[in-house]
């Protein structure tokens, strides 16, 4: 997309015991976006932030007022998942050879 906006649809949080397993669905994310997200809400759970604080910054649309961006190490794609229409627009032999 040309713009910036992205829609967030779901954020679950796992307790796994020795790690927290996020879960974070949307439309589509800008780069860094999940590691800033993240690095946000582990400024929450760790009593750094206050919760209302996440609602502003996403009002306000000021990076600098978010958690810190974490590192890649952990972090990966689970699925992507395309709608019907968006699967047509991809040639047969990529779609194939990717399942």
């Amino acid at each position: 997309a040309n713009h910036p906006i992205r829609r967030v649809e779901e954020v679950e949080i796992v307790d796994r015991g020795e790690a927290l397993e996020f879960r974070i669905v949307g439309n589509a994310f800008l780069r860094q976006m999940v590691r800033i997200m993240v690095g946000t809400l582990v400024q929450v759970g760790r009593g750094l932030m206050p919760p209302e604080q996440v609602g502003e910054i996403l009002e306000k649309r000021d990076r600098k007022l978010a958690g810190p961006t974490l590192q890649p190490q952990g972090l990966f794609l689970w699925r992507i998942q395309l709608s019907p229409e968006e699967e047509l627009t991809i040639p047969p032999t990529i779609w194939e050879t990717s399942r």
